[in-house]
């Protein structure tokens, strides 16, 4: 039978911690589609929210958490 392993996520936002059912060795690693780089840093961008399309009738930063390849500096796509 596999080992199941939770790990948690670094930010605290509510979200449960993933659930494996499968060794964390048998993962294939994610490469950078640039430069084949597998190393990835966490960063933030910064999106825009015009006053016409947000409940609160005022313009609106919003930040979402990507993943940045360490060698190019390629935004990892959200969705593989």
């Amino acid at each position: 039978m596999a080992h199941v392993k939770n790990f948690p996520r670094a930010n605290n936002d509510g979200r449960q911690p993933v659930k494996l059912s499968c060794q964390f060795q048998e993962l294939p690693l994610v490469a950078c589609k640039g430069c084949g780089c597998t190393e990835f840093t966490g960063a933030m961008q910064i999106r825009k929210a015009s006053a016409l399309v947000n409940s609160s009738g005022r313009d609106k930063y919003i930040s979402v958490d990507v993943n940045v390849c360490v060698k190019c500096g390629q935004v990892l796509p959200e969705r593989p």
